[in-house]
Parts: C-alpha cells; sequence; structure tokens
C-alpha cells in the first residue's frame, strides 16, 4: 500500500494581492524567502518549503523569475517595490509573513531578526509593523 502525501491547506489566497503592479509579486516572494532562510533550526516536517511553493503559485512567478528580478534589482529593488504597495497589499504581506513564521512551530529568533531588517529597510519599526494590522482603516 502506498502512501499519498496529505495536501496542505493554507489560508493564503489568489485574492489576498488582487491589486499588484509589476514586480511587486517578486518583492513579496524576495521578502518571504529572505524570512524563510532564516530559520536554519532542524525541521521535522518542513511546511514552510510547502508554504513557500503556494506563495510561487498563487503569484504566479517562477523560480527563475525571482532570480533574475533580484540579481537586477537586489534588495534595493525589493524595498522601492514594496513601498509602493497600496494599503490593502501591504496588510496583505503582513498577513502571510505571519502564516510563514507560524509554519513549522512559530517564530524563531531568526526569523525575527531577519524580519527587524527589512523593517529598518522600510523604514519602520517593528511597533509600526504590528500596528498596522490593528488599523481598522485598511481597505
Amino acid at each position: 500500500m502506498y502512501k499519498t502525501k496529505r495536501k496542505r491547506e493554507f489560508y493564503f489566497e489568489t485574492g489576498y494581492f488582487d491589486r499588484l503592479k509589476g514586480n511587486q509579486k517578486l518583492a513579496i516572494i524576495n521578502f518571504l524567502s529572505v524570512i524563510a532562510a532564516s530559520d536554519t533550526r532542524l525541521k521535522l516536517k518542513d511546511d514552510v518549503s510547502a508554504f513557500m511553493d503556494h506563495c510561487y503559485k498563487v503569484l504566479m512567478v517562477t523560480g527563475d523569475q525571482v532570480l533574475e528580478y533580484v540579481a537586477i534589482g537586489g534588495r534595493e529593488q525589493t524595498v522601492i517595490d514594496i513601498k509602493k504597495m497600496d494599503r490593502y497589499n501591504f496588510f496583505m504581506l503582513i498577513v502571510v509573513t505571519s502564516e510563514l513564521c507560524d509554519q513549522n512551530g512559530g517564530m524563531t529568533d531568526a526569523e525575527y531578526l531577519a524580519l527587524l531588517c527589512w523593517l529598518d529597510d522600510l523604514e519602520m519599526t517593528v511597533d509600526e509593523w504590528f500596528d498596522f494590522v490593528v488599523d481598522e482603516n485598511v481597505e
């Protein structure tokens, strides 16, 4: 008898980023990839990889596109593209980042530090990041 691999269900759906323009999808993947790669602990189940695969599918981008994007613009371009997101898409980035960090048992110190580095580049504090979620005026 063969075991079939159980398909993971994630809350991140296509509608989260309907309003993205240009390179913003690639920026999201790069942003999430850096945070995901910072988690170096031994994983009993690799839900982070499954989650990142899901992100690629939902955003309809390929690994080659992301590598080209990073090679040309790097972290600076990612920051520029994230800063151009509208409030709704930025809110969804926060939601998806939280879902990523919840994989494999919650946010690690390394993931938190990676997030702090991104926030520094985005000229935000961690309080502003988390307060953004509480803001009821996000549309």
